[in-house]
């Protein structure tokens, strides 16, 4: 019985983390990348675009999600919403 408690609990654990990153991750990497562009606002053309690329890479599962998960759109907007104040 505790084996098999033990089995589902790991079960549990890793499809958790297989679901890519929560809505106030998403959030947070949204702002991270948003400070890093305004703290690069001399960055050539180029260098835009490649940081614009590794961002939209980044974010694809949190876009992903939000378009198919209303619950999780409504949880990252409140957590931006949030991060963007402090």
């Amino acid at each position: 019985m505790k084996n098999l408690l033990l089995s589902l609990f790991v079960i549990v654990f890793l499809n958790s983390c297989s679901n890519g990153p929560s809505a106030c991750d998403c959030a947070q990497m949204t702002v991270d990348g948003l400070t890093e562009v305004f703290q690069n606002l001399e960055m050539s053309e180029e260098e835009g675009k490649k940081f614009e690329e590794k961002l939209k890479k980044k974010l694809a599962p949190c876009e992903k999600n939000s378009e198919t998960d209303a619950e999780f759109k409504k949880e990252f907007e409140e957590c931006l919403k949030e991060k963007m104040n402090t």
